[in-house]
Order: C-alpha cells, then sequence, then structure tokens
C-alpha cells in the first residue's frame, strides 16, 4: 500500500486562518463604518429642513426689520427660561395704506433655552413674534439637537446693526450626549440676512 500526501500541513492551514481572520475583521470594520455613518448622516439630513426654514424666516425678519437688539430688553418676550439671541422690531402697514395711524408693531425674538434629558443635553433656537405688545402671539422651535457647549450669538455687520446691517447668527448642530458632547462632531451653518432699512 502506497502512502499518498493528502491534506493540509500546519503551517498551511495557520496561514488560512490568519488570511481568514485579517478578512473577516476587515469587513466587520467597514460594516461597522457603514453603520455609523449612516446614523450620523440620516440625523445630519434630519437637520436640514429645519435649516432651510429657520434661514428663510430668519432673513425675512432681518430684511423687515427697523431696529435690532442684541441685549434685553427685545421688542417680544422671550419664553421663560430661554435667553434672548436677537430681537427685530418692525411696523407692517394696517389697512390704510395712505396713513400710519393704524399700523401694527410687530416684533420677533429668537432665543434659546438649554434642556437636558436622560440621554442627551442640548439646546432649542425659538422665534417669537408679537404683534401689537411685547407678548408672544406665536413661538415655533426651529433647531432641538444644538451643541449644547456652543451658546449662539447673532453679530451685525459691517459697521454695526444700523440701515443695510448684516445680521449673522452661526449654529452648531450636533447629536448631544447626556454630559452635552457631541456624539459624531457638528456641523457649522450660519443664519444670515441684510437690512433694508
Amino acid at each position: 500500500m502506497t502512502r499518498t500526501d493528502d491534506g493540509f500541513t500546519l503551517i498551511e492551514l495557520l496561514i488560512a486562518v490568519t488570511l481568514s481572520t485579517m478578512l473577516v475583521a476587515a469587513l466587520g470594520m467597514g460594516v461597522f463604518t457603514y453603520i455609523r455613518t449612516a446614523d450620523a448622516t440620516a440625523n445630519r439630513l434630519g437637520e436640514t429642513p429645519q435649516f432651510q426654514v429657520a434661514a428663510t424666516r430668519f432673513a425675512a425678519d432681518v430684511q423687515r426689520a427697523s431696529s435690532v437688539q442684541l441685549t434685553d430688553p427685545a421688542a417680544c418676550s422671550v419664553p421663560a427660561g430661554s435667553t434672548l439671541v436677537v430681537g427685530f422690531s418692525a411696523s407692517e402697514a394696517g389697512s390704510d395704506l395712505a396713513s400710519v395711524a393704524d399700523d401694527v408693531f410687530v416684533g420677533v425674538s429668537y432665543s434659546y433655552r438649554t434642556v437636558a434629558t436622560s440621554t442627551q443635553k442640548q439646546f432649542v433656537l425659538e422665534r417669537s413674534e408679537c404683534r401689537g405688545s411685547s407678548t408672544p402671539v406665536a413661538t415655533m422651535s426651529f433647531v432641538n439637537s444644538g451643541n449644547p457647549a456652543f451658546v449662539p450669538t447673532a453679530t451685525c455687520g459691517p459697521t454695526g446693526c444700523g440701515a443695510l446691517a448684516t445680521v449673522s447668527l452661526p449654529l452648531h448642530i450636533c447629536t448631544a450626549n447626556a454630559d452635552g458632547t457631541c456624539r459624531d462632531g457638528d456641523v457649522t451653518a450660519t443664519l444670515t440676512g441684510a437690512r433694508r432699512f
């Protein structure tokens, strides 16, 4: 009877197991990276409509403003527990366009407040609108997952908040952990508008 050399040697088996392990590890890292990136992308895409609405409203508010307030008191009161970021005052024509006697005062304030839950700490950017008084008749929240380490601050330029000034409000958006740190980095966006008056 003759003996044949069928099968694999121990060295061949060790090389095959090592290469298989490296291949599985590389594939696992690829899948892990895809899942993490997909979650971050989904979170950022979820913010996009909020940015669009906020940017549109902010630009319109700046454009019609006859004055800009960067400190309290704002023309329109901010919700309890919120901090003023920027306020705008304007007047809209009443029913008699030939007279200013029935013009209506309009005030808009942008404010933020910090909200903490068991899983994350975030800030909420709110827009309050007043008509005829300093009491808000409408409040809407735009951004509800902002970076809590970044306090939104509006600026006017190039020469202050007077006529034809540009008003900017930078925002840093992220998914925050309970301690306030960002899970996946933050996205920066700036709300801007140019005054006409």
